[in-house]
């Protein structure tokens, strides 16, 4: 079982894996998260979806700024 430290690394290494150059659609943006809950054990089994959409949306404004 992850650490939510732990598991939120794994979430942005997943995304720089994707190679994305422009931020996910809401759709795709949902189908990773429930990726990546599925994928994912780790303590706060309750919220796992709300932190990895937040970890995903705070990505992408992060590394993926749109002109």
């Amino acid at each position: 079982m992850l650490t939510t430290e732990q598991a939120q690394k794994v979430i942005e290494k997943e995304l720089q894996n994707r190679k994305l150059t422009k931020p996910m659609t809401p759709a795709e943006l949902l189908e990773f998260c429930q990726e990546m809950y599925v994928h994912l054990e780790f303590r706060c089994e309750g919220d796992r979806l709300d932190f990895i959409r937040a970890w995903a949306e705070r990505w992408q404004s992060d590394w993926l700024r749109t002109k």
